[in-house]
């Protein structure tokens, strides 16, 4: 254990505490962040020039977004009952790794062009297990809270890599996800300051905050677990994607029926909120899935015993998704980045 994960784990005990009593005194998303965090009630907005198109060069592919999400952290999976996969929280960190160093190789090598200054790394939630099934509780590799620290250095360590490697300012869109609660069911109300998820989130961005990185980074939080983002007039929505507002699925075209009943819901009524959606980012499915204005993440997890015994899911591998956003022509090419 590293003197720097034992600091979080201490810090993380004191914000539990914290957490539970500012709880009892309902205090708001605002002031949560700013009085428990001591962060910025809602995080700074990227400066303009870090959405600007280059005024001349050898061509421009655009701003790169890479999808991060469904890491399902501290969850096991066994090999024999998931048809060879096998996971855990070793292998959840090689594979995060393994994500931004692939997704940094096809941004700087099988790009042509001028490179963008700025990338996206959306943050789509279930980034942990949880405890929100028995079986979970039963088969997670220890207890939920311990695995916080190390969630939070693995992401911290894969974003400094790409600001590093890639020579970018970050753009951090954060959505969190149903496994994050600590709510039986899924509640409507104070979704985030009661999610693992958001908590993981916010440190990252007070660490982030602290680093020499910290004028290079921009954190997009919302109370209404909304994330919203505009690259050349294409106007980006993140959701976890457990909140489409629709459920089931169907045995030919699997979970891709519901999924666009819900894109269509989301976005009218987010039309009726005066905000126009070009493309709707979304988790939670554990297929990697791209059609006109929707894309579905994979999952960093891969294919699992649910997927086997319940849904009798095809296999699929653990897979996350990374696009490019033109001035001109919006997203014009996309990449799955597989981390297995």
């Amino acid at each position: 254990m590293t003197a720097e994960l034992e600091r979080l784990r201490k810090k993380i005990k004191t914000l539990e505490g914290e957490l539970r009593k500012r709880d009892q005194q309902r205090l708001s998303f605002k002031e949560v962040r700013e009085e428990i965090f001591k962060l910025s009630a809602f995080p700074i907005s990227p400066p303009r020039e870090w959405t600007q198109p280059p005024v001349k060069g050898k061509g421009f592919a655009g701003i790169p977004t890479l999808a991060l999400g469904d890491w399902h952290y501290g969850e096991t999976v066994e090999a024999k009952e998931a048809y060879g996969n096998r996971f855990h929280r070793r292998v959840a960190a090689s594979r995060a790794r393994r994500a931004v160093m692939n997704a940094a190789d096809l941004i700087a090598h099988h790009m042509t062009g001028e490179r963008a200054k700025t990338m996206v790394v959306v943050l789509l939630g279930d980034m942990i297990s949880g405890e929100i099934h028995d079986e979970l509780k039963v088969t997670n590799d220890g207890p939920l809270v311990s695995w916080i620290p190390e969630l939070v250095e693995i992401l911290f360590s894969c974003l400094c890599f790409l600001i590093e490697t890639l020579d970018v300012n970050l753009i951090v869109p954060c959505v969190a996800g149903n496994h994050g609660r600590n709510t039986h069911k899924v509640q409507a109300k104070r979704f985030g300051p009661s999610n693992f998820d958001w908590l993981t989130y916010t440190l990252l961005e007070r660490e982030l905050g602290k680093s020499v990185h910290k004028d290079k980074v921009r954190f997009i939080v919302h109370p209404s677990n909304e994330a919203r983002w505009d690259l050349f007039g294409h106007r980006y929505l993140a959701l976890h994607g457990h909140d489409l507002g629709v459920r089931g699925g169907d045995g030919i075209i699997g979970a891709l029926g519901p999924i666009m009943r819900g894109r269509l819901k989301v976005l009218a009524q987010q039309r009726a909120a005066g905000y126009e959606v070009n493309t709707l980012v979304i988790g939670h499915w554990h297929q990697y899935i791209t059609v006109p204005g929707l894309i579905v993440n994979g999952t960093l997890k891969g294919y699992d015993e649910f997927a086997a015994r319940v849904l009798r899911a095809p296999l699929t591998p653990p897979t996350q998704a990374l696009w490019y956003t033109h001035p001109k022509y919006g997203i014009t090419c996309h990449w799955p980045i597989f981390v297995e």
